[in-house]
């Protein structure tokens, strides 16, 4: 993990599996003199939904200061696959919020959705 950036999370509808697609950097700033790889991957496939989002996602807490949990949000991106990127974006951070209740939002939640 690199300062809550954890790996892009890639979802494949069909075989109902979730992937982590992870690289060896480390996070941007850190060293100026720092040569980046780039990284590809081939055999994207239709319906496939890729998440990036810092942890104050399922680090985010109820008012018991239970996690919410990358289950949780697997769930989420299962029961949602079928949607628009935004929409898929618009039900966790609406399950997020529900989650945590009255609590107050204790780090940063940023959620990219991409969809092939």
């Amino acid at each position: 993990m690199c300062a809550g950036h954890e790996p892009a999370i890639l979802y494949d509808p069909p075989t109902d599996s979730f992937e982590e697609l992870g690289g060896e950097d480390i996070p941007p700033g850190v060293r100026q003199d720092w040569s980046y790889r780039e990284y590809s991957r081939d055999g994207w496939r239709h319906g496939q939904v890729i998440l990036i989002g810092t942890d104050g996602i399922w680090e985010t807490r109820d008012l018991l200061g239970r996690r919410f949990g990358k289950d949780a949000l697997r769930d989420l991106v299962r029961a949602n696959a079928h949607r628009s990127p935004r929409e898929i974006q618009d039900a966790v951070l609406r399950a997020l919020a529900d989650f945590r209740g009255s609590r107050t939002q204790e780090d940063d939640v940023t959620l990219v959705v991409l969809k092939a």
